[in-house]
């Protein structure tokens, strides 16, 4: 799938993919090319291509394709401290009209 082809969907459509089982891959720690030692943020292109990351990935797709669509666009990342060195963390991008909650897995960071 192209970038230009997820952009021009409408919402329905554009969520919908994003949710559909088995296209996408989640991986708490990202995508890691051959010889990277650490995950980065993908770009959507690289998302589309890899078809592998985590939420943090998933929301950079959602922000691009709100940013096409909408004026006012956030993205957020939320960390909830705890005190056994597990740390859930979650992504959203949020936009005037409510808040897309696409990749709602939550990604678990080993240190604070």
């Amino acid at each position: 799938m192209k970038l230009a082809d997820v952009l021009a969907m409408d919402e329905a459509s554009f969520f919908g993919f994003c949710q559909r089982w088995g296209y996408f891959y989640y991986c708490r720690d990202g995508y890691k090319a051959e010889g990277q030692t650490e995950a980065r943020l993908q770009s959507p292109a690289e998302f589309l291509e890899h078809r592998v990351g985590n939420c943090w990935d998933m929301t950079e797709l959602a922000r691009v394709w709100l940013k096409n669509h909408y004026d006012e666009v956030k993205t957020f990342l939320l960390y909830y401290y705890i005190d056994d060195d597990n740390c859930p963390s979650h992504s959203i991008s949020a936009y005037r009209g409510g808040i897309t909650g696409i990749g709602l897995s939550q990604c678990f960071m080993a240190q604070k």
